[in-house]
C-alpha cells in the first residue's frame, strides 16, 4: 500500500473511530441523571421515563415537566408546576429538544420554545 493511502486509511479509520453516531446513542439520554451549567451555576437533571425534573440553586428551586420523545433523538417537554422565580415560560408550555451529537457522556442539544433557540449540552453523572 502506497504511503499516500496508508495515511489517508488511517485518518478515515480515525475518524470513524472519534465519531459517535448520535443515531445509535441517544438511548444515553432516555435516563438519568444529568448536570448543565457552568461555574457554581450547575442545574442537576433527572430523567425517567416520562418525567423530566431540574434542579436549581441546589435543589431549592425545581422545574417539572412531562417528557414524549419522538424518536431517539428529539423530545418535548411540558413545563406541568416550577418554583424556579422569574420562570419566564407558563405550564403547558412545550421545549423541543433535539440531540445533536454525542461524545462520551457529554449530550449536545438544540431546544427551541416559544419560536427561541439555543443550544446547550448536558453531562451524564448517572
Amino acid at each position: 500500500m502506497k504511503p499516500f493511502f496508508k495515511l489517508l486509511f488511517l485518518l478515515m479509520l480515525f475518524t470513524l473511530m472519534s465519531y459517535t453516531n448520535t443515531e445509535n446513542n441517544c438511548k444515553i439520554a432516555h435516563h438519568g441523571t444529568f448536570v448543565y451549567g457552568s461555574g457554581s451555576t450547575f442545574v442537576k437533571v433527572v430523567i425517567t421515563d416520562k418525567d423530566h425534573t431540574e434542579y436549581h440553586n441546589n435543589g431549592k428551586y425545581y422545574i417539572k415537566s412531562k417528557i414524549k420523545w419522538i424518536n431517539d433523538c428529539e423530545f418535548v417537554v411540558t413545563f406541568i408546576d416550577f418554583t424556579v422565580p422569574d420562570f419566564e415560560y407558563t405550564r403547558d408550555d412545550q421545549m423541543h429538544v433535539k440531540v445533536n451529537q454525542i461524545i462520551n457522556k457529554e449530550i449536545f442539544f438544540t431546544s427551541t420554545i416559544n419560536k427561541k433557540s439555543w443550544n446547550g449540552k448536558l453531562i451524564k453523572i448517572k
